[in-house]
């Protein structure tokens, strides 16, 4: 073989190596690209679990528990004579308490708004109906009881702090509800009067729309 097809051959050889390795150099940049495509698509899920498991333990938690309260006290209201029990048996009792157990559940739900919360639900791919305590109270309380009276009542059982808002205990509430000179009673005569001048059948209508916001939620924490 003359030296010119020897040179020929060998250049030959070394452009198909060269054209291989670059392959290869291109397919092993591919499967890291590929590989670090699908470890930040891991991270991104995992952050979006993180961020929806706080979002559940903050607030939809204490949400679920404050319409499940609420649900009982109007079980307890509409059927089982709780009413008239507390009234003979412990006068003064049923008002506030009956307060505190709407304004929990308004205020549990209210703190969604303030906090920006059905946002970040959203997109958390975990979107849950807004406002669903408050229309079903305030069907229930008529025309005569305005957006801003329910608004007292809701924020009469939160309290805002450096983390921002939490519910108040019952104790918590009873201090501020008993403190003339901080005239929540008068704050919250609007909806007082509505909620007692209700009758057993008028807060039985209630138990339908709580009993779906409860469903939702199930729906929505099963997942945490």
């Amino acid at each position: 073989m003359s030296e010119a097809l020897i040179g020929l051959f060998g250049a030959l050889v070394g452009g198909l190596a060269a054209v291989g390795g670059a392959a290869l150099q291109a397919r092993s940049a591919e499967q890291r690209a590929q590989k670090e495509t699908e470890r930040r698509e891991e991270e991104a899920k995992i952050r979006e679990r993180e961020a929806f498991r706080a979002l559940t333990r903050r607030y939809l938690f204490q949400l679920q528990e404050s319409v499940e309260s609420l649900r009982y006290r109007v079980q307890n209201w509409a059927h089982e004579s709780g009413r008239e029990i507390s009234d003979l048996t412990d006068p003064g009792y049923w008002e506030p308490t009956t307060l505190y157990a709407f304004g929990r559940a308004l205020g549990a739900e209210r703190v969604l708004s303030l906090e920006g919360v059905y946002v970040e639900l959203a997109q958390a791919g975990r979107e849950f109906e807004a406002f669903q305590v408050q229309n079903a109270v305030k069907k229930v309380m008529g025309d005569e009881v305005f957006f801003y009276h329910l608004l007292a009542l809701a924020e009469s059982a939160l309290e805002r702090d450096q983390d921002g808002f939490h519910l108040l205990t019952y104790t918590e509430f009873r201090r501020r509800y008993d403190n003339d000179e901080a005239s929540l009673r008068e704050y919250l005569r609007p909806a007082s009067e509505a909620l007692m001048g209700l009758v057993d059948d008028e807060v039985a209508d209630m138990k339908k729309p709580l009993d779906a916001v409860i469903q939702q939620l199930e729906r929505v924490t099963r997942e945490w």
